[in-house]
């Protein structure tokens, strides 16, 4: 009596190799199963949290479990598709090394004056430099994108220069790092530039008017009006009196003195030196001077006779 045995080989699987991701990131884990075996195969493997049975699965499946820190994934065991069926247990893992999500933080708010730039300083990156960071330039007034930008080679300590038409609001949109891979972060994170009103100078006569007839040697005066908080420094080109005018309050009554002859007064600029914002101006009254009348010469006789009428000549 003869009995034939058949020895079928226990099931052999692999898995691929080590792996690098950002947080949050699926791998792509690939289980070797051998290819000459009794396929299909169910497969248990971890991920370190979950053990999973994958059934009736053949070489070269994928597996894609998502690490937010460093991890392994593990095959735990393998049964084939033999008769009888044949199982093994198994030690084959691999490591997952995973890399933070760049972060920083521009949270912050600053008044500057009207129309100028202001240098945002970035000094608490979080990942490996150097960095990508993409933003955007709201308007406060209704949301509208006025400006979008990516900025690349960034390290701690460096500005990006924001030159706002109107009050607004910066706000990063992405970030990214020079980890191998490359990791991107999408950050909520807000600066706030507000406008602060530039000073303004309105010069005119005392009437209102931006001429002005005065006869020779009367004093000028002339009616300034600003606006902003003050003291201000007025800039001339009034020969006659130091430039800038210092202005304490408005309006002003600017005592130019006593003319001489005809000319225009220009207003340059103004300073606020509250809130150090200047206006360059372009304001112009012109000052016409009416010489006084000319008397001439009295000439006649010097002397006459009683009774007589004198004749006299005005030249």
């Amino acid at each position: 009596e003869v009995v034939s045995v058949t020895m079928n080989p226990l099931p052999t699987a692999g898995i691929s190799s080590n792996q690098t991701i950002c947080a949050g990131d699926a791998t792509s884990i690939i289980f070797n199963l051998d290819p000459a075996g009794a396929s299909p195969y169910d497969v248990e493997w971890t991920d370190g949290t979950n053990i999973t049975v994958s059934n009736g699965i053949f070489d070269g499946f994928e597996v894609n479990p998502v690490f937010s820190a460093d991890g392994q994934v593990c095959l735990l065991s393998i049964s084939d598709n033999a008769n009888p069926t044949c199982s093994s247990t198994l030690n084959e893992c691999v490591d997952i090394t995973v890399n933070d999500l760049p972060s920083v933080d521009i949270t912050g708010q600053v008044s500057i004056c009207t129309d100028d730039c202001y240098d945002l300083l970035l000094d608490n990156f979080i990942g490996q430099a150097p960095f990508v960071l993409e933003y955007q330039v709201v308007a406060q007034s209704n949301g509208a994108v006025l400006e979008t930008q990516s900025v690349a080679g960034l390290q701690n300590g460096d500005f990006i220069t924001i030159c706002p038409s109107e009050a607004a609001v910066v706000e990063v949109l992405s970030l990214s790092d020079a980890n191998t891979p490359s990791c991107e972060s999408l950050t909520s994170t807000s600066f706030i530039i507000d406008f602060i009103p530039l000073p303004t100078a309105a010069l005119s006569a005392l009437d209102g008017s931006g001429t002005v007839s005065i006869c020779e040697g009367d004093v000028l005066e002339l009616n300034l009006t600003l606006t902003g908080t003050g003291p201000w420094e007025v800039a001339h080109d009034f020969a006659g009196q130091a430039s800038p005018l210092i202005v304490n309050a408005s309006p002003f009554t600017w005592d130019l003195g006593a003319i001489s002859s005809s000319f225009d007064v220009n207003l340059l600029s103004v300073f606020d030196q509250s809130s150090a914002c200047t206006n360059a101006l372009n304001e112009v009254v012109s000052v016409t001077m009416n010489p006084l009348p000319d008397f001439g010469t009295l000439s006649g006789p010097a002397e006459i006779c009683e009774g007589d009428l004198p004749e006299v000549t005005f030249q």
